[in-house]
């Protein structure tokens, strides 16, 4: 080939036939990893987490030593290198951990929707903590949140049989301690899955930072995954060793090993295909197509839940148990929620400068200015400047420290409620809520009332506090309302109060209780009537 043809295939725009190749090979590689994760899933009922997790590693690593030969290829590591390959390698070992504990727990969609998010994603999500955003790369974040609080509070797992030991004799001692504990907390085993899931994703955000620069002093991404790899799968083996020969049960089967072989060497596939895509299309474009992607395949092969039993029953060998982990309307709207979310934080941010309007001059031009507007702020400064201003001022910051033992004994008094099913309880929790809301809403209003008056406000801000009050009244209402519409609704169908979980007294102490609660209770009513007297007084005086 000529030079010239060589300078055109070389410089200029990429061809979109080429874009196109990549793309493909990325979706088809999607495709087959999310049905290697079901595959898993149905295989992890059976596999210890440690066994489960070595041949995973133990796959990918072989791949990896084969096709980038990592010790013997490239610059040699000095020893200060090889620790942090070490220490970089703990953390993908500690990440994949929750990662297998979160698939036992809350079944392979719900670890796909928490777990499959590009870098760029979990970049800008970051980003609206720690630095600055744009006003579209928050909305993203916003729908990230709904869907996590969806997850957490609307996905309702009634498919999931409550047993007393549901993870099985082949599970392992991970998985055990986590049945045990979400059994002891009262809490569903899918919820503790999802949170298992974010604590992982939190640490894949602090493993993907540091890898970024130690891939560079490496010698690349492809060598310190291969590296990682190998020493990871270095680190599982004596665990392994050591669950085989201690425990009972037959050896896992070679049936079950392979699909686990495939999972290894999907992820692997997924890993260079994206690398490659990445080189030749844009970054956000592949992040934007494999989570949009991964959530709907995911999704659609999770619709085919009876395929999935049968799949259980026969292959696996496991006795008909119902549907496990299904679809719920909780996990839908999650999913529908992360899809937004995903198109929205990997879309690319325009360069252009922008302006904002700050007031008119006194010939009625607008005018505005360069700097960033309130929502290309960063939140965590927005908090450390209004904690600076609360701290700075002595009322504020004894207002601030009552809010914070106010709130703890809200937190623990209505966990306690909702845990022992007590009204009293969880009512009074309510009543403390809403004098940390009053006490939130005055601290607000207090930091309102300093800001410099504007054009549009040329009076300042300060009938700002007597709003708050009225938005107080507001608050007590609401509470009022939920609060007898609750208690009438247990006085027509009075339920089962667990009292297990209850300090037991003697009738005298209970008598005793009696007595001291109509003291407290008349002393509420005398402070009502001196605060209605001295107000008519006031209005008297004028």
């Amino acid at each position: 080939m000529d030079e010239e043809g060589l300078a055109a295939r070389s410089l200029g725009r990429i061809d979109p036939g080429r874009q196109g190749t990549p793309v493909v090979g990325v979706v088809v590689v999607k495709i087959v990893y999310m049905a290697a994760v079901f595959y898993a899933y149905s295989v992890s009922k059976t596999l210890p987490a440690a066994v489960f997790l070595f041949v995973l590693k133990a796959s990918s690593a072989v791949g990896f030593v084969l096709l980038q030969k990592p010790f013997t290829s490239g610059k040699r590591l000095s020893r200060t290198t090889w620790v942090r390959v070490g220490r970089y390698s703990l953390l993908v070992l500690l990440t994949s951990l929750l990662w297998c504990v979160g698939l036992s727990l809350c079944g392979p969609l719900r670890t796909v929707l928490l777990s499959e998010h590009s870098d760029l994603a979990l970049g800008s999500l970051l980003s609206i903590l720690a630095c600055t955003h744009t006003q579209g790369k928050g909305r993203g974040a916003v729908f990230f949140l709904l869907g996590v609080l969806c997850l957490l509070l609307f996905d309702n797992d009634h498919s999931a049989i409550p047993l007393e030991h549901p993870e099985g004799p082949h599970r392992g001692s991970v998985t055990h301690f986590m049945y045990r504990l979400l059994s002891f907390l009262g809490v569903p085993d899918h919820k503790g899955g999802i949170v298992v899931l974010l604590a992982g994703v939190c640490l894949s955000i602090v493993q993907r930072n540091s890898g970024r620069k130690l891939a560079v002093d490496v010698g690349g991404s492809k060598r310190l995954q291969a590296l990682s790899a190998t020493i990871s799968a270095s680190l599982l083996l004596p665990w392994v060793v050591v669950q085989l020969v201690t425990q009972s049960e037959p050896l896992p089967s070679l049936h079950s090993l392979s699909f686990l072989f495939l999972l290894g060497l999907a992820q692997l596939a997924d890993f260079y295909a994206s690398t490659i895509a990445s080189q030749r299309v844009d970054h956000s474009k592949i992040s934007r197509i494999g989570s949009v992607l991964s959530f709907s395949v995911a999704l659609a092969i999770a619709s085919l839940s009876s395929y999935w039993q049968h799949y259980d029953n026969d292959v696996i060998g496991r006795e008909g148990e119902g549907e496990e982990h299904g679809l719920s309307v909780g996990v839908v709207m999650a999913t529908v929620f992360f899809l937004v979310a995903t198109a929205t934080l990997t879309h690319p941010t325009p360069r252009s400068s922008s302006y904002s309007l700050v007031g008119y001059s006194s010939a009625g031009l607008p005018l505005y200015s360069t700097q960033r507007s309130l929502h290309f702020s960063s939140l965590l400064s927005i908090v450390r400047d209004s904690l600076r201003k609360i701290m700075d001022d002595g009322n504020s910051r004894r207002i601030f420290y009552f809010l914070l033992l106010n709130l703890g004994f809200t937190v623990v008094e209505m966990l306690y409620g909702v845990w022992t099913n007590s009204l009293g309880l969880i009512s009074d929790g309510f009543h403390m809520l809403f004098d940390c809301s009053a006490l939130v809403v005055g601290l607000c209003a207090a930091l309102v009332v300093r800001w410099k008056p504007t054009r549009l406000y040329s009076f300042g801000y300060g009938r700002v506090e007597v709003l708050s009050g009225f938005v107080n009244s507001l608050f007590l209402v609401s509470i009022a309302t939920a609060v007898l519409s609750e208690a009438l609704t247990r006085l027509l169908d009075p339920p089962t109060i667990n009292t297990d979980k209850l300090l037991v007294s003697r009738n005298s102490a209970r008598d005793s209780e009696i007595r001291i609660v109509y003291p407290s209770i008349l002393l509420c009513l005398h402070s009502c009537c001196v605060v209605v007297v001295v107000y008519r007084w006031c209005r008297w005086l004028g």
